[in-house]
Formats: C-alpha cells, sequence, structure tokens
C-alpha cells in the first residue's frame, strides 16, 4: 500500500526512463519513426510547428480582414437576387446544424440557449449519429448499442449537460461496469482488468513475476498524462501552436500538479515502446495498449501519450447508460428542444451556400434553401469538404487556405479501420463474457492481427476483435436466459482497400466474403476460448461492412472511427494538426464531432461542441460590436 502512495502523490519522484531510439521491429525493440519522412521525430514536429505557425498567421490575417467585409454585410449590401430565403427576425441571429449526432444536438442546444434561433438538420430518421440502439425485428427483446458502447470519462458528460441547464444524474442513469473488461488472448489465457490495483497485479504477477512495482508507475504516468491531455491539449480552445503550447501558462501546472515527471520525450514514440519500459511480457503489453483501437491506430503507430487511453479506463471507470445508449441521444435532443431547437429529420443537406467568401445558408436535397448567420456541420469532416462545399471560389492570394486544397489534403490523410460489425441475439447464456471482452492474437502473430485486413486469406488465426455483451450490467438488453451480443471486427476501410486493388463493384460485394470468414472465425475463437457453439443459438442477426455503415452515417472511406489520431497531420493529425473547428477557408462556418478537433469519442466531441460553440458565441458578439461601429 505504501507503494501504492507513493506512486500516486503529487509530483512524486518518477524513475527516469530511457530515451527510446528508433530501431526495427525485429527482436521486440522500439519502433522505428512512421514511413513518411526519415527525419527524426522531433525535427519532424518542428516541422509541422513551423508550417502550422505559418498557416496560423494566414488564417489570423485573413479573419481581420474579413471583419470589415461581415460589418458591411451587416450594413445592408444587398446578396444576389438567386440567393436564399428571407433573414429571420432582425435582431435574433440565426444558426443552421447540419447533422444530428451527439455534437451536433449538443452544440445547437448550447447555441439555443444563449438565445440564438436553431434549426438542425438530420438525413436519417433519428438523431444521434452512430450513437443508436437498435432493437430486434424477428423476435422480442433485445436491443443492441450500434456505435458507442463503453461510456468512459463520465465528468465530461456532467459537463455538458450542464451546459444545457441540467444535470447528468436525473438525465442518464450510469452504472459503473466491473470488471471493465476482459482481455482474452491467443493462447486461451485471459486478465479480468480490475479497479483495484492489487487484484488487477495479482493477476499480472501470473505473467510477469516481479512486475506489481511497475504497474504502479505506469498508472502514475498514465493518470497524470490523462490530467495533463484533458486540461492543456483537449478540453480548451486554441487556434494557433503558442495558443497551445503555451510555456508560460504549463510550466508553472507542470510543477504543481507533478506533470514534469511524465517522460515526454518517450511520448513521442509508440504506445508499445513506452509500455516496454514497464512490461517485458507481450499480454501485460497488449491490456496496455489495445485502446489504441479506439482513435483508429494500433500499438505501434500511436504516440505514447495515447497511454492515457488507459489511464481513463482504469481511473475513471468503464461506465454504461442503462436502457442503451438511446437515452444519451434522446435525453440530448429533448434538451435541445427545451431551448427552441427546430429539429428536422429525413432532411438532407445538399450544400452549405458560401457567399462572398462567407456561409450564409444550406440548400437541402429537397431544393429547399434556408439563410442563418451562421453554419455548424456536424458531418464528417472530410466528407463534408468533399460533398458540401460545392464550387466555393478559389481565393485571389495563393497563399491563402482553400477548400480545394483542404478536401484533397484530408482526402490523402490516414484513417480509421472500418469495421464489420455483428449483432446477434442468443437465446442462451455465454458465461465467458464480460460486459467487455476483448479477444487478441498471440505474440508471434501480433503483427499480421493488427494488419488492416483486405481479403479473407489476411485475417490472422486469432486476430483482434471486440465484443460487447451488456446483460452482464443491464439485463433489461435481452429475455432473461439470453445475450445481445455485438462483435466489432477491425477490417481495411475502403481506402486501404482501393490501396490493395479492390474497388466496390455492386453493392455489398466488396466485403462479403470478408464478412463470412470474419464470422467463421469469431465463432471459432469463442469455441477455443470455451463460449461453446453458439451459432445454433443466434436467433437474429444483423451485419454492417465498412460500405453500409459509411453511407449510413457519411463516413469518408468508411472508417468507422473517422479520420484517424497519429501526431503528424497525413497520420490523421492531433491537436493543431487536425481540422479545425473553425473552417479557415469559409468565414461564419465550423465544424462539430469526431472528424475535427478535439477527436473521436463521445466525451471528446461534447467537449468540441462546448468549445465551439463558445467561439460562435464570441464571433457573432464580435461581429456585432464590428457592426455598430
Amino acid at each position: 500500500m505504501a507503494l501504492l502512495n507513493e506512486a500516486f502523490a503529487v509530483g512524486a519522484p518518477q524513475p527516469v526512463l530511457p530515451v527510446l531510439r528508433p530501431a526495427s521491429k525485429a527482436g521486440r525493440s522500439p519502433q522505428p519513426v512512421p514511413e513518411r519522412g526519415a527525419q527524426p521525430a522531433l525535427a519532424a514536429v518542428a516541422t509541422v510547428l513551423a508550417a502550422g505557425a505559418a498557416v496560423k498567421r494566414r488564417s489570423s490575417e485573413r479573419r481581420a480582414s474579413a471583419v470589415p467585409r461581415r460589418a458591411q454585410a451587416a450594413t445592408g449590401v444587398k446578396a444576389p437576387a438567386s440567393s436564399v430565403t428571407a433573414s429571420p427576425a432582425h435582431g435574433q441571429r440565426r444558426a443552421l446544424v447540419v447533422g444530428g449526432g451527439v455534437a451536433g444536438l449538443a452544440t445547437a442546444g448550447q447555441l439555443a440557449k444563449e438565445g440564438l434561433k436553431v434549426t438542425l438538420y438530420e438525413k436519417n430518421s433519428q438523431v444521434g449519429g452512430r450513437c443508436q440502439s437498435m432493437q430486434s425485428t424477428k423476435v422480442d427483446g433485445y436491443r443492441w448499442d450500434t456505435g458507442p458502447s463503453l461510456l468512459l470519462l463520465p465528468k465530461k458528460y456532467e459537463d455538458a449537460y450542464k451546459r444545457l441547464g441540467s444535470d447528468m444524474k436525473k438525465e442518464l442513469n450510469l452504472k459503473r461496469v466491473d470488471p471493465p473488461y476482459r482481455v482474452s488472448f491467443g493462447d486461451e489465457t485471459y486478465v479480468d482488468v480490475d479497479y483495484d490495483p492489487m487484484k488487477m497485479t495479482e493477476q499480472m504477477e501470473k505473467f510477469e513475476p516481479g512486475c506489481t512495482s511497475n504497474y504502479y508507475r505506469f498508472l502514475s504516468v498514465a493518470r497524470r498524462m490523462l490530467d495533463m491531455g484533458l486540461e492543456r491539449f483537449v478540453d480548451r480552445q486554441f487556434e494557433s501552436w503558442p495558443e497551445l503550447v503555451d510555456p508560460i501558462g504549463l510550466l508553472p501546472e507542470m510543477i504543481e500538479k507533478g506533470w514534469f515527471s511524465i517522460p515526454l520525450i518517450n511520448m513521442l514514440f509508440s504506445v508499445d515502446d513506452l509500455m516496454k519500459s514497464w512490461f517485458k511480457d507481450d499480454r501485460l503489453r497488449a491490456i496496455f495498449t489495445f485502446q489504441t483501437l479506439y482513435v483508429g491506430l494500433t500499438p505501434y503507430n500511436s504516440p505514447g501519450a495515447l497511454c492515457l487511453l488507459a489511464g481513463t479506463d482504469l481511473t475513471d471507470g468503464v461506465w454504461y447508460p442503462v436502457g442503451g445508449w438511446q437515452g444519451v441521444k434522446n435525453t440530448l435532443a429533448s434538451l435541445a428542444e427545451g431551448h427552441g431547437v427546430e429539429i428536422k429529420t429525413g432532411a438532407e443537406v445538399d450544400e452549405v451556400l458560401v457567399e462572398g467568401g462567407k456561409a450564409v445558408g444550406i440548400r437541402l436535397k429537397s431544393g429547399e434553401e434556408e439563410k442563418a448567420d451562421v453554419v455548424v456541420v456536424n458531418a464528417d469532416t472530410p466528407w463534408a469538404y468533399k460533398n458540401l462545399l460545392h464550387d466555393v471560389q478559389a481565393p485571389a492570394d495563393p497563399q491563402e487556405p482553400s477548400v480545394a486544397a483542404t478536401a484533397a489534403d484530408l482526402d490523402g490523410r490516414e484513417y480509421s479501420c472500418g469495421v464489420i460489425a455483428m449483432f446477434w441475439a442468443v437465446d442462451c447464456k455465454v458465461d465467458y463474457l464480460r460486459h467487455h471482452t476483448i479477444f487478441l492474437g498471440t505474440p508471434e502473430n501480433e503483427e499480421k492481427a493488427w494488419t488492416p485486413i483486405t481479403s479473407p486469406e489476411s485475417i490472422a488465426d486469432k486476430p483482434n476483435f471486440y465484443v460487447h455483451c451488456p446483460t452482464r450490467t443491464d439485463p433489461s438488453a435481452a429475455p432473461e436466459g439470453c445475450e445481445s451480443i455485438m462483435i466489432l471486427f477491425p477490417v481495411a476501410n475502403m481506402q486501404q482497400m482501393a490501396a490493395a486493388g479492390f474497388k466496390p463493384g455492386a453493392k455489398g460485394d466488396l466485403y462479403k466474403d470478408i464478412a463470412a470468414k470474419a464470422r467463421e472465425t469469431v465463432l471459432r475463437r469463442f469455441k477455443e476460448a470455451g463460449c461453446g457453439d453458439i451459432e445454433k443459438h443466434i436467433v437474429e442477426e444483423t451485419v454492417r461492412d465498412p460500405e453500409t455503415i459509411g453511407e449510413l452515417y457519411n463516413l469518408e472511406h468508411g472508417a468507422t472511427f473517422g479520420l484517424s489520431h497519429g501526431l503528424l497531420p497525413w497520420q490523421g493529425g492531433l491537436a493543431m494538426t487536425r481540422p479545425a473547428p473553425r473552417a479557415p477557408e469559409v468565414d461564419r462556418l465550423f465544424f462539430v464531432g469526431a472528424g475535427t478537433r478535439p477527436g473521436n469519442g463521445v466525451p471528446l466531441v461534447l467537449m468540441g461542441a462546448g468549445l465551439t460553440s463558445k467561439l460562435i458565441l464570441e464571433e457573432l458578439s464580435e461581429s456585432k460590436v464590428a457592426a455598430r461601429a
């Protein structure tokens, strides 16, 4: 216990970890810096910093020069006759939100609460985006969460509901998932991850005797990395590198909160490399690195800073909204409507209308046009640049950002994996499964298990996949004695399929054979793990592939988690290298959701909704002052 207290003491001295050097993967040595660019990681980051600063200067100058243009518009400059419908009543600003995902709902509600007239357009019949619960149709009583399935960082949900004038505890019934998950290895051993460090290390010692002290050290670093990451780089508004880094503000906090002892240099290398500083056993490292799948990466190309993903699981806990994830989107929609948001479902937006370099409204697929003072896009950001911004005139200055250039840049970035999502209604209990079960490969085939799957033959004998079985926490998800099971089986996204030479043919053909092999493999792995032969107990089944999921939610390349979250721009981007919430090419156009900052995941998009709503309100307030002047 003394060791535990020492590990979590603020500013407690930490062992000095060796600075990791790039090396080949052979012999379990540290991983190389990603392929693009042979320069060391620090030099690459310096290059990105310099480029980002230059882009920021141009964007700042452009926004400054836009103020007179906004003021001119406010004083009565006529729009073209073919423009949009009449403006709303004088004095009340209007916002249009394109997409009713979690971030769209939260942003709409917050803007309406602050006095804006807000209309939200959702192309599907229900709001929520990927945050949905699906009911069985052939048999009664089964429910699956088809998108998010584990609730992390509950404090960020509390903040979001508070911004909407409510209390999360009144809106949601959260129950802690215990154990948070089971990790099942390819050699048929497993670990039931435990919140209690003493119980956790009791299991870990069976794999690597003497690892207890390093587990406490890891947990301490992961927790402090989480705290620093959230406070300084995630739940915070910034539009330039100096604002992001802010050394004058950062250094005192690092001393006060003990962040100075985090091995920051090591955070630039892979999270797998970082784990090798603490654990020799491949299986133990896998327990704390599989979470990179959440952000579309692997343990070998994720920056070490993402050890914070395991930090939140183990310290804040994993939670579940009783009644399913439909409760989250339903309560957000209800609160938004309570503040006056008009929600229109089955209303697909065809274009964001841009005049004079400024977003002025939207056009629906039906041809109807609406005018507004600001447009917020909750669609996947790369998809939106390609599909919603039609024929936007390039700026006269070639140094200024253009929509076409940004769309091309985003299209060339790396994206997260696709998934084969299988939803099974099972008429028996499957006792081996926990609420969350992660099946991983064996050490000798780990590289193949993380390689994007582009054909049935490329599926490893013991691949990585995730299983959700919510009846462990919420029995209402299935009839008594039964299970509702969701499997997410990672495969190549459509961009990766195209790079491998596979092109979409008839709808459903691209992943047909992969899906069949994936199903067969999952059933075999269940049997090998001791779940029994459950195929004969499946009484209803739904399967979705990346093509289907991409079309349903307008996800570029069918990438389940959107843009990847690598440190550098071509890896998807983090912080300043990720697409900005304020469009630098078009005034009064903003983005929220997984495709922009801070990134993927419900708590992150809720944080982003709060930050971007504040940004919008500040800009409208500034433009109002400029117009009066």
